[in-house]
Order: C-alpha cells, then sequence, then structure tokens
C-alpha cells in the first residue's frame, strides 16, 4: 500500500477492510479518535478548524486489521489538499459507478463506505418544499433515511414542482415523479454529479487560484495582492512554469535583507499548478553575506524556518528516516561554512531522537523563569521553531536578569545573551551534561539532504 497515494491508501483501505483507523494528534499522539469510514474521515476533517504544524494529525490503521500505513498532515494547507483529494476520489468513484448501471439497476454498486454507503449518519442533508421558509428536514442522516425523508417530502408536492435537496453543501432539484419511484438514491446520486461536475467544470481554475493562495498564506508569505494578482495573471497565461518573488521582513537582524523565489509548475496529470518548492536568500552587504537554499514547499519548513536556517540556528522538523519511508522528528541546521552538494542546495546537519535531545530538560538546566505553564510551553516551541526568545534567566550570582535565548541541539544547551545580543555563556559548558564529548560526536548525524 505503501506505493499508493494517501488518498488510494484510504479508499482500499476502507473498501477492502470492515474496520476502522486512528486518528490520532498531540505532540505524542495521545488523543485517538477512531474513524469508521471514508465519509466520516473527510467530515472530520472538514470540522477542524485548523491544524498547525506543531500538532499534526496522524492516520493508522485500527489494530487489528493486519494492514500498516502512517499517514501524517503536518498543517492546515495539507488538511485542505487531503479533503479535495478525498472528495474527488469520492465523487469520481460515484460517476463511475453510476455509469455501470447494468451490473444491478436495484443496487447502487457503489464503493463500501462511501457517500451514500447506507450505514451511517454521514450525509449532511436539507430537503426544502417550495414557498416554505422552514425546511421539511434538515439534519445529519443515513443514505436510507435519506430515501425514506425525499418519499415523505414529495408527497407534499403538487405535479409540477420540485424538491430543493442540499447534500453536504451541494445543491439540487428532485421532481416529484423521481421521488416516486423506486430508484430514488440513484437518482440523488446522478444528480449530486451533475452539479459537482459543472462546478468542477467552471470553477477549475478559481480552486486551483485559491487554493495556492491558501498554500502561501499558510507557508507564511503572506496575503499581498501584487502576489495574488501575478499568480492569477500566471495560472491563466497558458505557461508550463513561473516564479514570483516575495520580499520579507521577517529577519532578527536589521542588516539582513531576505526574499524568496516561489517556483510553480503546471502537473501533466491534471492540468493544475503546484507549488512545489522556494528559493529563500539571506543577504548582509555590511558582512558581505550571500546565502541561498532551496527549500521543499511540502509544509515542512515556512517562510521563518528557512529564515532561521539560513541565519544559522537549528530548527525543529520532520524529515524522512534513512532507514525507512515513514518521517521522523528532528532537528536540521545548515552547514553553511561547508560547500554546498550537486544541486546547490547546503548539507543539511541532522540532530534525530537517537542524539538524545530533551528540550525541556535543556530549558531546566538553563534556569529560565516562567510566568505560567502556558509562558513555559509557547517559549518551548518558539525556541523549537529556531526563534531568537526573549526570556527571563538565573545568572551566576542567582540574580534574575532577561535576556535572549536560542536553542542549540548540537550541544543540547540554550545560547543566552543579554538584550544587546552579548554571549553570557559558552558551548564549554554542555560538557557538563551527563554524555560525554565522544559519544555526542559519534551520535551526530550529517545528512546531504535537500530540504
Amino acid at each position: 500500500m505503501k506505493s499508493n497515494s494517501d488518498t488510494e491508501t484510504l479508499a482500499e483501505y476502507f473498501k477492502n477492510t470492515n474496520n476502522s483507523i486512528w486518528l490520532k494528534e498531540g505532540r505524542r499522539e495521545s488523543i485517538s479518535s477512531e474513524i469508521d469510514s471514508f465519509s466520516s474521515l473527510i467530515k472530520n476533517l472538514e470540522d477542524r478548524k485548523i491544524i498547525f504544524t506543531d500538532n499534526p494529525l496522524t492516520m493508522v490503521p485500527f489494530n487489528s486489521s493486519g494492514i500498516d500505513f502512517k499517514i501524517v498532515i503536518q498543517n492546515d494547507f495539507q488538511r485542505k489538499e487531503l479533503i479535495s483529494k478525498l472528495r474527488d476520489y469520492q465523487n469520481q468513484e460515484v460517476i463511475r459507478q453510476s455509469n455501470n448501471s447494468h451490473h444491478n439497476n436495484n443496487n447502487i454498486n457503489i464503493m463500501e463506505n462511501n457517500l451514500f454507503q447506507g450505514k451511517k449518519a454521514d450525509l449532511e442533508v436539507k430537503i426544502e418544499l417550495p414557498k416554505q421558509e422552514k425546511p421539511f428536514f434538515e439534519k445529519m442522516t443515513t443514505p436510507k433515511n435519506l430515501i425514506n425523508m425525499l418519499q415523505k417530502a414529495g408527497q407534499k408536492l403538487n405535479p409540477n414542482e420540485e424538491l430543493g435537496v442540499s447534500l453536504n453543501g451541494t445543491s439540487f432539484k428532485i421532481t416529484k415523479e423521481q421521488t416516486e419511484k423506486s430508484d430514488i438514491l440513484q437518482t440523488v446520486a446522478t444528480e449530486y454529479d451533475k452539479v459537482r461536475i459543472v462546478k468542477n467544470d467552471l470553477s477549475g481554475e478559481n480552486k486551483n487560484l485559491q487554493d495556492l493562495k491558501d498554500q502561501i498564506k499558510y507557508l507564511g508569505f503572506g496575503e499581498e495582492p501584487r502576489v495574488h494578482q501575478e499568480l492569477a495573471e500566471n495560472l491563466a497565461s497558458g505557461k508550463k512554469d513561473f516564479l514570483i518573488n516575495i520580499s520579507s521582513d521577517k529577519a532578527s537582524f536589521k542588516n539582513n535583507e531576505i526574499n524568496f523565489e516561489l517556483r510553480f509548475q503546471k502537473s501533466e496529470n491534471n492540468e493544475k499548478f503546484y507549488l512545489n518548492s522556494f528559493l529563500a536568500n539571506l543577504k548582509n552587504n555590511e558582512k558581505d553575506v550571500n546565502l541561498s537554499h532551496t527549500f521543499s514547499a511540502n509544509g515542512s519548513y515556512t517562510a521563518k524556518a528557512a529564515i532561521n536556517l539560513l541565519e544559522g540556528r537549528s530548527v525543529r522538523t520532520q524529515i524522512y528516516s534513512k532507514h525507512s519511508e515513514e518521517k521522523e522528528d528532528a532537528f536540521v541546521k545548515l552547514q553553511l561554512n561547508e560547500e554546498k552538494n550537486e544541486k546547490g542546495n547546503y548539507k543539511l546537519q541532522v540532530f534525530n531522537k537517537n542524539y538524545g535531545i530533551d528540550v525541556e530538560k535543556i530549558i531546566d538546566k538553563a534556569k529560565l523563569q516562567f510566568d505560567n505553564e502556558r509562558h513555559r510551553e509557547i517559549t518551548t516551541k518558539s525556541l523549537e521553531k529556531g526563534n531568537i526568545v526573549s526570556v527571563k534567566f538565573s545568572d551566576q550570582n542567582n540574580k534574575i536578569t532577561e535576556g535572549k535565548a536560542i536553542l542549540n541541539p548540537q550541544y543540547k544547551m540554550l545560547n543566552l545573551y543579554d538584550n544587546k545580543m552579548k554571549r553570557v555563556n559558552s558551548n564549554e559548558q554542555a560538557f557538563q551534561r551527563e554524555n560525554s564529548e565522544t559519544n555526542e560526536v559519534k551520535n551526530q548525524q550529517s545528512h546531504s539532504r535537500k530540504i
């Protein structure tokens, strides 16, 4: 199953087994929800308002299924992208099955656990009678009950009147005559598909535009009207690929100039454009510095993460393990003082779970002071993102002082500074920790990878 896309993996799983999947969330996947159908998964993902990079969602098979896969959603863009693909797959399956009516005219032969599966109340339905303000029926329901409600509502219609039906946000009409036929569910599926197809044909380009706007936003590049205008013009231009340049004021130091080059390419499979990667460039004319690196735009690295890496700090993210196809948490750092690889990128220094970084313990050793647990949590996440964080800490005389902190995963410590960014501790302090320098050098992993 690992060779399939996430959408195909999930569709095949629900089609070929009677088991559920686990939807896990929280930093340690401490919260688990059981999802027992394809449609339930879509609705669950749609009901979530937003997903942040540091609080991913993980989907794995039910314990007893005997099937192995792991799908991770890192951010809100990936959530929306997966919903769109699941919806498209679902609708294509409905169309395919409805076109194969010769298999069984009395039995809609649609994939198990899809939109019209008949077991769960997964359909968001509204049925409206003509000239009535209040809906005749409006609630989540099963396909079987949908048939009953349509038949009851149809009895209230005059011969030439129609019912207004909304199914999961897609609206269409059903005639009185259609409500009286035994294949009413087939009719609903057909009418639903017609509207979806027309909608997609008319708004495909607009949907592509909106998806790219969302991706740009969630990667931290903002919502500039100028960028949106360039994006729309390029989508309509007939080009196969194009670039959009964006500058940023998110550098940590005033003399650092940050510019991004967003790289878009048209897919040969579905004619959609995708933002596949972006080039980040940092210049500091006073220090004669000019650094650039290309990052994947799959959500693992935001614009701010790219800035922090080019400024020489480590960032927590997820990378593919060298020994499996699974992703794992790790701190990464660009080796800015070494030559670039054959792809024009800096080599990536990786500190994975085997390196033994415990951020909570590092914070305790640094004697940081917090107002409350929420303050500590916010500080911890900001440090893990590679930011320069304002903190309070105890100096050598146990006096509380204000300053700045940077997480240093390589030495398992915090670099502490005063408010003018003058260092107040040193890397040599790191050798007081439990592990010896020899073990740390042995465990340290340097990989040449494209981010």
